[in-house]
C-alpha cells in the first residue's frame, strides 16, 4: 500500500474512532422499594435512588428484585435515570 493510501486510511479510521475507549461503570444487582428484601426509610424513593446511582458514577444499572417487578416504579425510574444519563435495565 503506498503512502497515500496509507495516510487516508488512518484519517479515515480515526474518525470512526475519534472518543476512543470509554469506560463505565455497572451495578448489576440491584433492589427497589418494591423488593420486600429492600428497606427505603425516606420519602423520595426515586429521586434519592438515581442520585445515589448518580454519586457512584454509575453508568448502567440492572434492578434484579425477588420475584417482584413493579412497571410504573421501573418507568419512574428510567425516566429520571436518562436524564442523568444512566441506563436503566429491568431484570
Amino acid at each position: 500500500m503506498n503512502k497515500e493510501k496509507r495516510a487516508s486510511s488512518k484519517s479515515s479510521n480515526s474518525a470512526i474512532f475519534n472518543n476512543g475507549s470509554k469506560w463505565l461503570k455497572m451495578d448489576l444487582h440491584l433492589h427497589t422499594d418494591s423488593d420486600k428484601s429492600f428497606h427505603y426509610p425516606g420519602s423520595n424513593f426515586i429521586q434519592d435512588y438515581v442520585e445515589e446511582l448518580k454519586k457512584k458514577s454509575v453508568n448502567i444499572a440492572a434492578i434484579t428484585n425477588h420475584n417482584q417487578f413493579d412497571f410504573d416504579e421501573y418507568a419512574s425510574l428510567s425516566e429520571e435515570c436518562k436524564k442523568e444519563n444512566i441506563w436503566l435495565l429491568p431484570g
